[in-house]
């Protein structure tokens, strides 16, 4: 085996002993790697779909041709004003 082949093996076994996976029963394992599958699936989805799910989320729901404005403010009134410009 070349060096570098045993150095990754011998990290990856490391790895395995430090992450504590090696503790848990078998059944615990499995159910971990389920569990990071169906993640990394639903992420993945999530990912493919996420513009069609910002177009549907920022959708008004109602056609803007339909939609009556309100009227526009007068900024001749102070009321019209959240803040005052500096004059």
């Amino acid at each position: 085996m070349t060096p570098w082949l045993e150095a990754l093996t011998a990290w990856a076994s490391g790895a395995w002993r430090r992450s504590g996976f090696h503790r848990m029963s078998r059944r615990s394992r499995w159910v971990a790697f389920w569990a990071a599958l169906i993640g990394l699936v639903l992420l993945i989805a999530v990912a493919a779909d996420w513009d069609d799910i910002m177009r549907t989320g920022l959708d008004p729901k109602e056609p803007f041709q339909t939609y009556t404005p309100p009227p526009a403010p007068n900024y001749a009134k102070v009321s019209a004003w959240a803040l005052l410009p500096a004059t």
